[in-house]
């Protein structure tokens, strides 16, 4: 600024120079047309004039060329560098900025799991104690229908043998539970005061948690604050780069003040020249001293006056720019000032925010100090309220157990009462009083007269008392024991009614199994008939095919191979009657005996003996099954109902599974006969007519056995090859339907 003030006063000297050299000419002009003589005085001061005018010129140009370079570098530099001064700081103010909102947020999601984890432990801590509340509540229920049961119970008589002794046991027993009971107060009395005291301890964790939710809503509070100083900063930011904008307008205002700075330039060489020409003239006019000035010097000294008079236009131009640049100056300083205000602005607001976060930090720490301290507090009261818990429970049982004996003790109470009254009655009655308190006098008067009558009577009374007292005792034990006894003979009615409907329904539930293993046997029967009938049919069919079939040519054949083929058809036969055999002891009825079948007679007699031997074992389980109720009855006399239940349910399964096992045994023998009859028909392929004249080869046999006995075989008919027959399937049984509906095979005969 003292720069561009120094640079005005210089062009306004120049401007009053050339205002004395513009007078000193018009002077010499008036001399001219007063046809004066300039003088050598004047010539030299105006050629000084002259000179002090080239040496300010120049001074001048020396100085605006310093204010330009200086204007310019100073200018841009200083405010490049301080508008990247403001932009670094700005910078750094929005990472502070973001720093302080991540730390703020932090702090935040903090506070939330803070209040999160301590509203969570409230919960639980009011679950606990509502729970613990649920159980005592149900455990005094509990306990006042234990109680209940235990007044009904002292109510009834009970089978109990005491004596005098007894009773000060009792008195004794009743004096100890008596100190118990107030131990027990004393106890209740402390469980009560802590538990007042884990009330304000919970109380205390209430504010603690009120607290942390204001602190947790100035964070919130701090965050909108943040918010907005995040605006600010943007709307900043904006102005910054608004004023870049303006600062390169500047800059492209200077380079044009720099171009019109080169044109002054050139201007003020035109004035040198121009000077030169005024101090050619003064030369030329010193030549011509005494002379008087022509025509075209006073046109040239017009001329000249013209040019000054346009030199100084061009200074008030000048002047007008230079005044123009003063006032962009300052609105530019003025705008620095704003920003560096708002600057400072923010740093103090980043210093608050520093030291408020600085404050939330500690305060955080504060706060997990805390809450550790209340987690460990809070362990310590669980730990606390378990082992109350546990003390409570136990005071519990010993209140009930005190109360069920002050209940004893209260019922022996009211009947010595009774007695005391009865005892007072008759004594009002003996002394003819009509009431209460007139039976102590006359008590007193009586006994003054008969004090030794009376220590005898006490004596000989107390003792009348005892034994009065025992034999109610004995009366009330008599009365008990005949109720035992009836309620014993009412169990006893119950239990053998209950075992009758037991044993009726196992007979029941037998009957019909029986029944249905009735009708399986049944059933079974039938198809043996049905079976047997196809059999026959088959050897009709057969017989009839052997009459139709043979020729003249294979008798010979027949009649040589008779033997063997009989042997083999009996070995058939035999399987099949074997299969037969598993399924009932109908088959002797159905079958009919032929000459041809005498093997299989002897073995269906085996087999009838094998099944005489299973009949002989069902008969057994039978006989078993009649000494069911007799034993059921023997172990149903137990006085438990659960040891009756368990013995039935033990004796039933037993039976249960001797008859499941027998089942199990006849479907296995029904089993094996299947497979190995099916074993065999599959070994016995059909014979086809051979191409050519070769024999057979068959097993010999020793000879031909007699009619009912089966002839000896060397062959094993296990190990023959099974054959591929859809009748002998082993996946076939003669429980499936299959099996009933099969209609009758074919049965081919080798022919030769």
């Amino acid at each position: 600024m003292a720069a561009n003030f120094e640079g005005e006063a210089k062009v306004r000297a120049f401007a009053s120079i050339a205002a004395e050299v513009e007078k000193e000419l018009r002077d010499v002009v008036s001399g001219q047309t007063g046809s004066k003589i300039i003088s050598e005085e004047k010539i030299l001061g105006l050629q000084f004039q002259i000179e002090s005018q080239k040496r300010e010129i120049e001074f001048l140009k020396n100085q605006i060329e310093i204010l330009q370079e200086n204007s310019q570098s100073n200018l841009v530099f200083q405010e490049q560098n301080n508008v990247e001064e403001y932009l670094i700081q700005i910078q750094n103010l929005s990472s502070e900025n973001q720093g302080l909102v991540n730390t703020i947020e932090k702090n935040n999601a903090e506070y939330e799991n803070n209040i999160k984890n301590l509203t969570f432990e409230k919960q639980k801590l009011e679950e606990e104690l509502s729970n613990t509340k649920n159980e005592f509540t149900s455990h005094i229920q509990t306990l006042e229908s234990e109680n209940m049961l235990l007044q009904e119970q002292l109510k009834k008589p009970q089978i109990q043998e005491s004596n005098v002794q007894d009773i000060s046991n009792y008195v004794r027993e009743i004096s100890q539970l008596k100190q118990k009971n107030a131990n027990l107060a004393s106890t209740i009395e402390k469980i009560t005061d802590e538990q007042k005291i884990l009330k304000d301890e919970n109380s205390k964790l209430q504010i603690q948690i009120n607290q942390f939710r204001k602190e947790s809503d100035r964070a919130t509070e701090l965050t909108h604050h943040n918010g907005d100083l995040i605006t600010e900063n943007s709307r900043l930011i904006q102005q910054i780069n608004q004023l870049k904008k303006d600062f390169d307008l500047l800059q492209v205002e200077k380079s044009n003040q720099s171009a019109k700075s080169v044109e002054y330039e050139i201007q003020i060489a035109n004035l040198q020249s121009q000077i030169l020409n005024l101090q050619n003239k003064l030369d030329s006019l010193k030549s011509e001293e005494g002379r008087k000035l022509s025509q075209d010097q006073i046109e040239l000294y017009e001329q000249t006056l013209k040019q000054n008079e346009d030199l100084k236009q061009q200074i008030d131009e000048l002047q007008i720019k230079f005044d123009e640049k003063d006032k962009n100056i300052q609105s530019y300083e003025e705008i620095r000032e704003d920003l560096t205000k708002k600057i400072n602005e923010l740093i103090e607001q980043n210093s608050e925010l520093r030291i408020s976060v600085e404050v939330k930090d500690a305060n955080t720490r504060k706060d997990r100090t805390q809450i550790n301290i209340l987690n460990s507090n809070i362990s310590g009261l669980n730990k606390n309220v378990e082992s109350l818990e546990r003390q409570k429970t136990a005071l519990q049982n010993e209140i009930n157990n005190i109360h069920g004996q002050i209940e004893q003790l209260t019922a022996e109470k009211l009947s010595i009462k009774q007695e005391s009254e009865r005892f007072t009655s008759t004594v009002c009655s003996l002394l003819s009083c009509s009431e209460k308190k007139e039976v102590i006098p006359a008590l007193e008067a009586t006994l003054e007269k008969l004090v030794s009558s009376i220590k005898l009577s006490e004596k000989s009374a107390a003792l009348q008392s005892q034994v009065e007292f025992e034999q109610s005792k004995n009366s009330t034990l008599s009365r008990r024991i005949d109720e035992l006894k009836a309620q014993l003979e009412e169990e006893r009615s119950k239990t053998t009614r209950i075992l009758d409907i037991q044993t009726d329904e196992v007979s029941i539930a037998l009957k019909k199994q029986n029944q249905s293993l009735v009708s399986q046997n049944k059933n079974l029967q039938n198809e043996i008939d049905r079976l047997s009938q196809e059999i026959l049919e088959k050897d009709a069919n057969i017989e009839h095919l052997k009459i139709t079939t043979i020729s003249e040519s294979t008798k010979q054949v027949l009649a040589s191979s008779k033997s063997e083929r009989l042997s083999n058809y009996e070995v058939h036969h035999q399987r099949t009657v074997e299969f037969l055999r598993t399924l009932s002891m109908t088959i002797e009825r159905t079958l009919s005996p032929g000459p041809t079948n005498a093997n299989r007679i002897h073995v269906i007699d085996n087999l009838a003996d094998s099944l005489e031997n299973v009949t002989i074992s069902e008969q057994q389980v039978s006989e078993a099954f009649n000494n069911f109720g007799s034993l059921l009855f023997g172990e149903f006399m137990k006085p438990e109902i659960s040891d009756l239940a368990l013995s039935f349910k033990n004796r039933a399964q037993q039976y249960m599974d001797v008859i499941t096992e027998k089942v199990d045994i006849m479907k296995e023998k029904l089993d094996k006969e299947s497979l190995r009859i099916d074993l065999h028909f599959r070994g016995k392929s059909a014979i086809t007519t051979p191409s050519t004249s070769t024999p057979i080869k068959r097993p010999p046999i020793y000879g031909r056995s007699p009619v009912g006995k089966s002839p000896k075989m060397r062959f094993d008919p296990h190990s023959m090859t099974p054959r591929n027959s859809p009748y002998f399937n082993k996946s076939r049984s003669p429980f499936s339907n299959s099996f009933i509906n099969e209609e009758p095979v074919s049965v081919r005969i080798p022919m030769k």
